[in-house]
């Protein structure tokens, strides 16, 4: 009986296994046949391409490049010099002699005059400002769109003998592998008839494992949009030495795979470009409107330029977010150490990855639609670097271990106030640039957008609130959502309460608005909420 028992469970779970492999080899032919389906499409979508190439072609005229708004910066103000200031005023004004109540014939004579002295006294002598809890005017509150995800790849043919020849490269310091053809793409001439030759002859597959490649190798080392197109560019010029218009051709063709837009243009000289496709205005280029889209050279290109308008399936433009920390070879530079003066307590010492900060000089300043406000939330909302926060950060809990929430914003204020040196952009780079938090901690100048960008980032991680960025004509402060408690200058943002904290009112505590700025009105742009483990 025993026996029977065991043939019969043998047999039932011999058949169960029989059965679960059948399913998963008709799943997976099923998968294989979708994606040959899928590539099959890709094949006849690129086709189409090939014979709209052959002909269609217009002419656009480039607009002129949008410059980097420049403001007339206001330079920074000493809160402490303000008070001192105010406080001789007001003790003058309250040792002026108290008059007795008996009248001399003198005074008598001067009473008519009297009023008009005091009212010149009290204009030349105001009291202290009392601090309150004032209400700014708000006259804007920009919405920062939500970045699109990742675009998805088409899939590709493949090819009958997979390639096993690689090309080696640097991006920022970071060695990278591509696998490349035997025969690398040819293009004798750009008229149009060879470029859709070479086209149609880019449906063989000999560039799908490229193209995996540059994908793999993207989401390895968490590069966003723009970075994507940095690698690509850098794959591809490994690959094609010296081969200008076959490079530009390949970029377009791995760029619109991967599901971006892309358009193919002419220049006047007949040289072929890669036009990309960007949902922002990138400032200092000149750019080509097709379709409600800005399109941009990946190079110096201006004027007019003969472009094939073919759109593929669902390409996105680039977006320019930098919504993570890229993941590449480190190069530590050397520690360096802030501290406010006369407070030995309040120093906190830096290390950062050269390779990173390069990485972040080569990104284009750019703004979403037509607010060029919005160009700071690129800058804020990336997050701070690994390398950073790890030496950074454990020294600030350290500071603020047992502080009210108070306390902790007005510690993180004055360090950002008084332990960077201010100086003009102008002075220091001769243009106007925006820092990311990175470079404020590294390089040894900042001015009030990247102090602002700096405390924004520290408050977000380190304390866990709510913070904007308030522009008023020539400055750039910060709001943060705290508790009712804590008083003082603030604004109202969807019915939020945002205290006002300023990095560039040296010495002002949270609560205080920069002198010159009390009667203006505010534009606020709320950023992404995060804290320091949210990379």
């Amino acid at each position: 009986m025993k026996r029977i028992l065991l043939t019969s469970l043998f047999a039932a779970v011999f058949f169960t296994g029989l059965q679960a492999q059948t399913y998963r080899d008709q799943f997976e032919a099923f998968q294989q046949q979708s994606r040959q389906t899928y590539a099959d499409f890709t094949v006849s979508v690129l086709l189409n391409y090939a014979e709209f190439v052959k002909q269609a072609w217009e002419s656009f005229e480039a607009s002129l490049p949008v410059p980097m708004p420049k403001d007339d910066l206001l330079p920074p103000v000493l809160y402490e010099e303000e008070q001192k200031q105010q406080a001789k005023q007001l003790q003058k004004f309250e040792q002026q002699p108290i008059k007795n109540e008996e009248k001399s014939v003198e005074e008598e004579k001067n009473e008519e005059e009297q009023p008009q002295q005091e009212e010149e006294q009290q204009k030349q002598t105001p009291p202290v400002k009392q601090f309150e809890d004032r209400l700014v005017v708000v006259e804007e509150v920009i919405e920062i769109p939500k970045p699109q995800p990742v675009p998805q790849a088409a899939p590709q043919p493949q090819p009958e003998i997979a390639p096993e020849k690689t090309v080696r490269f640097q991006l920022y310091g970071t060695e990278m592998e591509v696998r490349v053809p035997d025969e690398p793409l040819k293009l004798a001439q750009t008229d149009q008839s060879t470029i859709a030759q070479a086209i149609e002859s880019l449906t063989k597959g000999q560039y799908t494992a490229f193209i995996e490649d540059c994908r793999k190798l993207s989401s390895l080392h968490g590069l966003t949009d723009y970075f994507y197109l940095r690698l690509v560019n850098a794959a591809v010029r490994a690959h094609l030495t010296d081969q200008p218009n076959e490079v530009e051709l390949l970029k377009a063709f791995v760029i619109s795979q991967s599901g971006y837009k892309t358009r193919l243009a002419l220049d006047g000289n007949r040289q072929l470009l890669m036009l990309f496709g960007s949902s922002n205005i990138i400032y200092g280029k000149p750019y080509w409107t097709i379709d409600g889209t800005y399109y941009y050279a990946d190079g110096d290109t201006n004027g007019s330029l003969q472009i094939c308008n073919f759109a593929f399936p669902e390409e996105q433009p680039f977006t320019f977010v930098i919504s993570s920390e890229p993941s590449l070879t480190a190069s530590l530079s050397r520690a360096r150490t802030l501290s406010v003066p006369n407070d030995k307590h309040l120093t906190a010492t830096v290390a950062e990855d050269i390779n990173l900060l390069r990485m972040l000089e080569a990104y284009p300043s750019s703004q979403y639609g037509s607010n060029p406000v919005s160009r700071w939330a690129f800058y804020a909302n990336m997050p701070l670097s690994k390398q950073a926060r790890e030496t950074l950060y454990p020294q600030f809990d350290f500071m603020m271990e047992g502080l009210s929430v108070q306390e902790k914003l007005n510690l993180l204020l004055c360090w950002v106030q008084k332990a960077l040196v201010y100086e003009y952009d102008e002075k220091v780079w001769g243009r106007d640039r925006a820092f990311f938090a990175d470079e404020t901690l590294y390089y040894p100048y900042a001015d009030c957008e990247d102090r602002s960008i700096l405390f924004s980032r520290l408050v977000r991680d380190l304390i866990g609130l709510r913070v904007a960025l308030v522009y008023y004509p020539g400055h750039l402060a910060t709001a943060v959502e705290a508790p009712s408690s804590v008083k003082g200058d603030h604004i109202i943002i969807n019915g939020s309460r945002f205290i006002i904290c300023d990095p560039t009112y040296i010495g002002a505590p949270i609560g205080r608005t920069m002198k010159g700025m009390d009667n203006l009105s505010a534009k606020v742009l709320v950023l992404k909420n995060a804290t320091r483990n949210s990379n």
